[in-house]
């Protein structure tokens, strides 16, 4: 089971209702990841992979685990009190704008709305985010944390710059490929990459696809700190708000890693 399809299932699944027997108490991907309503907290240890002294403590609700590398929701039926990691990664959801996990969210949804488990998580897409924790290594300048995502694309050659939006400075990915007749052209990439426009917003970069949609999700690559990098999938601001979307949302998440993160400081 590999990251891609972890998050591949994650973002197809809201809109699939599951044939599984089990779907109304799994409802955000099926036994690929975890779902609880227990607000319990879940002490965890990530550790780097290269780096043993590069650590980082978690105490999750239960409720807001979805994913954690090592731990298949198929083998337990319930995490452990105490778990760890080693060089991999953790996901966990919330739902915005009060940070809520998204376990209790989901069921509250459900007996309020009286609809099922799979169509609360549906119908609550809009308003959760998806958020992938991982280590990082000592010394890694910002710009390396998303250049692996800037350099997707068939030869790729250049960046160049794109429409900017709502003040966001913008890229795109140029690269050439061969038509039809067996001759280069030059093409472009299909995901646009959104960069700071002052010390405010609260990102390293925001990757969504070229044209806004209110149903695609955007990667969001925030730096809490010198030892974690979270990668944040939740709707396209263009769509949403703009660049003030952008810093609820994500200042939003950061409130609810840090009340999660043992060694934050508010």
């Amino acid at each position: 089971m590999n990251k891609a399809s972890i998050s591949a299932a994650i973002l197809l699944a809201a809109f699939l209702n599951s044939t599984l027997a089990a779907a109304d108490t799994i409802p955000l991907c099926g036994y690929l990841c975890f779902h609880s309503t227990d607000s319990t907290r879940v002490d965890v240890t990530m550790t780097h992979e290269l780096q043993p002294d590069r650590q980082v403590h978690l105490s999750l609700p239960r409720s807001a685990i979805v994913f954690v590398s090592g731990y298949d929701p198929l083998a337990i039926e319930k995490l452990p009190d105490r778990i760890a990691t080693d060089g991999k990664w953790l996901t966990f959801a919330i739902v915005i704008s009060d940070g809520r996990p998204i376990g209790e969210a989901v069921a509250d949804y459900s007996q309020q709305n009286a609809v099922s488990l799979d169509s609360a998580a549906t119908e609550l897409r809009p308003d959760y985010a998806l958020i992938d924790i991982s280590i990082i290594g000592r010394d890694v300048p910002d710009e390396r944390l998303y250049s692996a995502y800037l350099l997707r694309g068939m030869d790729w050659t250049d960046l160049k710059s794109a429409e900017p939006f709502d003040g966001l400075p913008a890229k795109i990915l140029s690269f050439q490929s061969k038509n039809s007749a067996g001759t280069m052209q030059s093409a472009t990439g299909h995901r646009t990459n959104y960069f700071p426009a002052s010390a405010g917003d609260p990102f390293l970069m925001i990757q969504c696809d070229n044209e806004p949609n209110p149903v695609y999700w955007c990667d969001y690559f925030v730096r809490p700190n010198d030892v974690v990098k979270l990668t944040i999938q939740m709707p396209d601001f263009r769509a949403y708000g703009g660049r003030q979307f952008i810093r609820d949302r994500l200042n939003m998440v950061l409130r609810a890693y840090c009340d999660y993160d043992v060694g934050c400081n508010p």
